[in-house]
């Protein structure tokens, strides 16, 4: 599925390069359902991104695994700073269907 939805989703951006840097997610759709957003814990030594959303965007999601488990992250950058969240930490690959409702436009 991850690697469908990547296909899916590659578009140029808008940068003075001109190359593809990352996944765009859809813009939310309406009834969208949210999702659970906690602030992000230091809860492993070590976290490996699989899949990321562009960096030209001024929120970019994280599809990040550590320990056996997978979560999304999400990065909001503002003038007054950055900030960091984070979904559940989901067992094994359960983490993907919400990832590919996020780029879908179905959550947020």
């Amino acid at each position: 599925m991850l690697r469908r939805l990547q296909r899916f989703w590659r578009v140029e951006c808008a940068v003075a390069d001109d190359n593809w840097h990352g996944l765009h997610a859809a813009p939310l759709k309406d009834g969208y359902e949210p999702l659970d957003w906690r602030s992000a814990d230091p809860r492993a030594q070590r976290v490996r991104v699989r899949s990321h959303t562009c960096e030209c965007e001024r929120v970019v999601y994280a599809l990040c695994r550590a320990g056996g488990r997978m979560f999304i992250r999400r990065t909001v950058r503002a003038a007054g700073g950055v900030e960091v969240s984070e979904t559940d930490w989901f067992a094994g690959v359960r983490a993907e269907r919400p990832w590919g409702l996020l780029l879908e436009g179905f959550v947020g």
